[in-house]
């Protein structure tokens, strides 16, 4: 393992094209690197390793492996990192066919896997550009864009903004503070709690929110079910329209908002789907 001294944060770059990454933030004062050969007993896999070469310039590090250009698919030389870095450092991690691991706490997280899983324990803020794969994201203090186009995405708490645009597979967020916009061609969508104004669309699959609590709230589905859940003692406006379903409320007529109440526009449209909006469960 090699180490690198940095004066306070880091800002850590790590490239590879086949593999795995590990990046660790925790308490410390510099940068280490561990490189090693997914499979030892493999001459490719050996090569690649030794070919991994590091560059530090300043407070920034840049880590990066073999690059073979290819028209089809992955190769199959493969190696593992593992970076330590001070916690809240920033970082940016591109796998093109593998896994990448980012646990602790950091600071501006850029991630690009377009065949694999990524996780991420916590960022202040978030930028994840994926392609066909297994993503899980614990906590978001600020905004978060995320991509993918198939497999699944779960989102844990997004503190600021959220841009969240899926092509095929589930979404799961359990809550966003800041507004929100979720779409997805081909997929369930189930998120938690909207704090904010927020913007659902799903063309193929059902979409359910647990708990709204105020702001604007637009919901879009094409073929699949929608269910609202609305916290107890906020003050709803309901537009809900299905063009071959149910309606279904049983949220009470009320003259208006009262004082300090929070109040929530909601409109819901969907072609082929029942609607359900009622009360949060527990609220």
């Amino acid at each position: 393992m090699s180490a690198y001294s940095v004066d306070g944060t880091a800002s850590v770059r790590v490239e590879i094209e086949v593999g795995s990454v590990r990046v660790i933030a925790r308490a410390r004062e510099d940068v280490a690197v561990d490189v090693s050969p997914s499979n030892p007993n493999r001459g490719g896999d050996r090569a690649a390793a030794e070919a991994v070469r590091v560059d530090q310039t300043g407070g920034e590090i840049v880590v990066r492996g073999p690059h073979k250009p290819r028209i089809f698919g992955a190769g199959k030389d493969s190696v593992e990192l593992v970076v330590e870095v001070p916690e809240a450092s920033d970082v940016a991690a591109v796998v093109k066919f593998g896994s990448a691991r980012l646990a602790g706490r950091f600071g501006a997280v850029r991630a690009e896997v377009p065949f694999g899983e990524l996780s991420v324990d916590s960022a202040e803020r978030l930028e994840l550009k994926g392609g066909h794969g297994d993503y899980r994201v614990t906590h978001v203090a600020g905004d978060a864009d995320l991509r993918f186009k198939s497999g699944m995405m779960r989102v844990g708490h997004v503190g600021g903004r959220l841009q969240l645009t899926g092509a095929d597979g589930p979404i799961t967020v359990d809550r966003v503070d800041g507004p929100a916009e979720v779409k997805t061609s081909s997929g369930s969508l189930e998120i938690g709690t909207t704090a904010a104004n927020a913007t659902i669309r799903a063309a193929y699959g059902g979409i359910h929110v647990r708990e709204a609590i105020r702001g604007v709230v637009r919901i879009d589905g094409s073929y699949g079910s929608v269910d609202v859940g609305v916290r107890s003692g906020t003050a709803v406006w309901l537009d809900a329209t299905s063009q071959h379903g149910v309606v279904r409320t049983d949220l009470a007529a009320d003259s208006g908002p009262g004082s300090g109440e929070d109040t929530l526009e909601l409109h819901i449209r969907t072609g082929y789907g029942s609607i359900d909006v009622h009360r949060s469960e527990g609220s």
